[in-house]
């Protein structure tokens, strides 16, 4: 019983060194590990303030980039707007286009129309220009055949004035003539009824 008792409380007195150990080595353990966790905390708060003020920041963007987004949801409506309204405008613009690509197309076939009627009218003009030169050609050629024919009918009344005269002097040479057969068939007369011893 002896060396029983005396193995149990060497046994004891060895687990009881080891429990001694074991609580100092725990305590320092506890002690370097209650450092490391001051450390990782202070590092943790120092992370966590950083991370706040990036928060702050990141919320301060935030609010700007949604101020932004706001300014632009509304540049955007009124974009939309001016697009509807541009829209229409140039719906009425493509319309009037339309309209005046009718008319130009009107106008082209009126103005076609009038270059041949103006063509036409050339020609006529040209035909007429070239008439009234015949016409002034065949006027001058008639004026010229009416002056001689006036020249030539002073000179046939000149002609026949003179002829005139000549058949008047012709006239009164017969009438003298005609005295002188009349006085000379007279004398014959007379002589032929007085006697013959009275010559």
């Amino acid at each position: 019983m002896t060396a029983i008792g005396s193995t149990l409380n060497v046994a004891l007195v060895g687990l009881l060194c080891l429990s001694i150990a074991g609580t100092g080595g725990a305590t320092l353990f506890f002690q370097h590990s209650a450092a490391d966790l001051a450390a990782q905390n202070d590092r943790l708060e120092t992370q966590n303030e950083q991370l706040r003020e990036n928060l702050s920041e990141t919320r301060a963007a935030l609010g700007e980039t949604r101020e932004r987004l706001r300014s632009l949801n509304e540049s955007v409506e009124r974009a939309r707007g001016d697009v509807e309204q541009v829209s229409g405008e140039l719906e009425d613009t493509e319309s009037q286009l339309s309209n005046v690509r009718d008319q130009l197309s009107e106008t082209r076939a009126d103005l076609q129309q009038a270059n041949a009627r103006v063509n036409t009218l050339r020609n006529e003009v040209d035909d007429l220009e070239e008439t009234n030169e015949e016409l002034a050609d065949e006027n001058d050629d008639l004026r010229a055949e009416n002056r001689n024919l006036r020249a030539e009918n002073e000179d046939l009344r000149e002609r026949v004035e003179e002829l005139n005269d000549r058949i008047d002097a012709l006239n009164d040479q017969i009438e003298r003539l005609n005295d002188r057969i009349d006085e000379l068939e007279s004398q014959r007369t007379a002589r032929l009824r007085a006697p013959a011893g009275a010559t």
